[in-house]
This record gives structure tokens, sequence and C-alpha cells, in this order.
């Protein structure tokens, strides 16, 4: 029974063919209430389309070959995200890309 005390459903979603039949939001601190009722609260703008989950990726390529040289993505980003939050993974992911690039020329060139 403790179980379910700690378990707060969160309101049932229209039905789609995208939608789960059942949310759950799980907290094991059952002093964090009121983040239980922000993470409902958060499901369920979710769930009504307030916001999306973003996939940014970054593909370095050779310009006269095509060839990929390098990449990096992340996924899980909320469309309402703050702008320079948006910008800054972007920078990092672009970081990471060129490296990777930077990395797979230099075997290339070996």
């Amino acid at each position: 029974m403790a179980r379910l005390e700690r378990q707060i459903r969160a309101p049932e979603p229209e039905v789609s063919e995208y939608s789960r039949e059942y949310q759950y939001i799980w907290h094991d601190n059952l002093d964090t209430r009121e983040y239980v009722i922000q993470d409902c609260k958060r499901l369920e703008s979710f769930e009504c389309g307030d916001f999306a989950v973003m996939y940014l990726s970054v593909v370095v390529t050779h310009s006269e070959t095509g060839i990929q040289l390098g990449s990096a993505s992340l996924s899980g980003i909320e469309s309402d995200s703050d702008e320079l939050y948006i910008q800054s993974t972007f920078r990092e992911l672009l970081h990471e890309a060129l490296q990777d690039a930077r990395s797979n020329k230099a075997k290339l060139a070996a």
C-alpha cells in the first residue's frame, strides 16, 4: 500500500496513436510532493501539445566528396527550452562533431 501512496497518476491523456494508456510520475521521497505535482503538470502540458521533444544533429562532410567525417547528436531537448540553452547545446555538438571529423581525418590520412 505504501507504494500506491507515493505514486500519483497523471490525468488520462486524450486517446491517440502516440499516447500511452497510463502514465505515472514516481518519486522515492514523499517530501517532494510539490515536484510530483510539477512533473504531472509538465507531462499534461506535453500531452496537450504545448511543447515537443527535439533532436539536434550536426554532421561534418567533406565538401568535394560528400564523405561524412564526423557527427554528434542529442535528443530529448524540450522545444520550449531557452534559446540560449539550445544555442549553447548546438555549439557543444558542433565542437564534438569537428573533433570527431579531425580524428577521422587523421585516421584516413594514416
